[in-house]
């Protein structure tokens, strides 16, 4: 049952590193990648780096890039779950509704479900949407 699940996947393997960091989905459209989605994701925030085999090193490494303080790091986890989440559902989507999305619509529904999180939890946060898709670094002046 695992293997036809996963028969989309370029990977046969099951393993949760290969499905949010490296499995690449077979579609028309451009590959669909974890790791494609982060080198997007990690271009909006202006930050060049390799990405790493394990989804705890990724956690450790995303969430650390961008200082150290407490609001960075929160806003940090925010977006790093958000991405994650979008990479997942758009596994599933593919796998189970045949759909397809473009790498720039997956990075924009991240970017606005991010959004969305952030305004829910922090409503007083110095941004707006414009401004978030911009680039959030930049703009929050707090990182």
């Amino acid at each position: 049952m695992i293997n036809v699940l996963f028969n989309i996947c370029e990977h046969n393997s099951v393993d949760k590193n290969n499905i949010l960091l490296y499995t690449r989905v077979k579609v028309r459209t451009p590959i669909i990648s974890g790791g494609s989605i982060w080198y997007h994701i990690y271009r909006w925030m202006g930050v060049s780096t390799v990405i790493p085999f394990s989804i705890g090193d990724h956690f450790n490494q995303f969430t650390t890039d961008g200082g150290v303080t407490k609001a960075c790091r929160s806003i940090l986890y925010v977006l790093w779950y958000a991405t994650k989440w979008e990479i997942w559902k758009e596994r599933n989507n593919k796998l189970f509704n045949d759909k397809e999305c473009s790498i720039v619509h997956v990075v924009d529904k991240v970017k606005s479900l991010t959004f969305m999180w952030l305004k829910a939890k922090f409503p007083s946060l110095p941004f707006n949407y414009h401004s978030w898709w911009l680039n959030f670094f930049t703009m929050l002046g707090i990182c």
